[in-house]
């Protein structure tokens, strides 16, 4: 029944029709797979505009969420079926594999997508989807673009996002250590880093520890914050002689917390002191102390030499007022210091 009516295609523009029908085809689209598979699965389902639009990207999303070899064998028939322009069935089988735990891929998808890659290797679904099925034909072109400098920026950082999603500690670590040196370009150098966060491999720690001091702010920052995802990192970054700790937020700081490591916990200490984790409760409390110090009958009037040097050794390590202090931080030469309630909160 549903069938038919969509074959009639006399109500692909109603606002609820499709979806009904849709609905009703869904329910069986597992159990009664077969029939399903012979009666939409087919070339001239394409041939019908309301069996296009309302139900073909459904039901390979619908089979690709599903998982099994059974259901992905479907999905390779309906993308054999489909037109060479149509992008539609890749995108729903991107979407509905996304939503699948551990598919179980038949060998026939894989070969079927790994041949429309090498017809369009720059094709973001099929870079994707290749990607996300470890082809290591592509995960290799992709560790190629990302090294290449005959590549444009914006390649070699598409190259990198998909390796951050699917590629292995093989394929990235030995190849992406090359990209964190100083004189390489800061947006690749950062989508390095971010790639490879994902590996615990100590070579990373080694090569980002060894470049630290020559990189500029920026990369310093984004190397911290690779460095403080691994307690071994942290421990060797804080250990260091000379150690840059007024280039260091409190933020970064408090985190370190979270790694719950007492050697990290002991050198924070001898750098920084005791870190300031107060609760939303305390800092409000605290608020109410400085306003009646400050503006309270029994304050005094202030001491610009000795709130300089309270600049200096407290915010100073992250901010600038009028030309002394840290880069790190916004510079509060042009901030809304007149208003005291504003500073105060902030």
């Amino acid at each position: 029944l549903a069938e038919t009516l969509l074959r009639r295609n006399v109500d692909v523009n109603d606002p609820h029709i499709p979806l009904l029908l849709w609905w009703a085809i869904e329910r069986h689209a597992v159990d009664s797979i077969d029939e399903i598979e012979q009666r939409f699965v087919t070339a001239d389902s394409w041939d019908h505009p309301f069996v296009r639009k309302a139900i073909l990207g459904r039901l390979m999303k619908r089979f690709a969420a599903e998982g099994s070899t059974r259901s992905l064998t479907a999905s390779t028939r309906l993308l054999e079926t489909a037109p060479a322009s149509d992008q539609s069935m890749l995108t729903a089988l991107r979407e509905g594999l996304a939503m699948s735990s551990e598919p179980s891929v038949p060998q026939e998808l894989r070969r079927l997508l790994a041949k429309k890659w090498r017809e369009r290797p720059m094709d973001p679904a099929l870079l994707d989807l290749n990607g996300r099925l470890e082809n290591p034909e592509v995960l290799a072109a992709a560790r190629d673009g990302a090294l290449s400098t005959k590549r444009n920026a914006d390649e070699r950082l598409r190259s990198l996002a998909m390796l951050a999603r699917h590629g292995s500690r093989d394929i990235c670590v030995p190849s992406l250590l090359k990209l964190l040196t100083p004189a390489t370009t800061a947006s690749i150098r950062h989508a390095a880093m971010d790639v490879l966060a994902r590996f615990a491999d100590p070579r990373i720690g080694a090569r980002l520890l060894e470049a630290y001091p020559q990189y500029d702010t920026g990369s310093r920052t984004r190397a911290r914050r690779v460095l403080f995802s691994r307690p071994a990192w942290t421990r060797r970054f804080l250990a260091q002689k000379n150690l840059a700790v007024g280039e260091i937020a409190v933020a970064e700081l408090n985190a370190l917390a979270a790694l719950d490591d007492e050697q990290i916990n002991q050198l924070v200490t001898r750098h920084w002191g005791t870190i300031n984790t107060s609760t939303a409760e305390q800092k409000i409390t605290e608020i109410r102390r400085v306003r009646y110090e400050v503006r309270g009958s029994n304050s005094k009037p202030g001491d610009p030499r000795r709130g300089r040097e309270v600049f200096q050794l407290a915010c100073g390590t992250c901010h600038r007022l009028f030309g002394e202090g840290s880069d790190f931080g916004p510079d509060l030469t042009e901030a809304n210091r007149g208003d005291f309630e504003y500073l105060l909160e902030s």
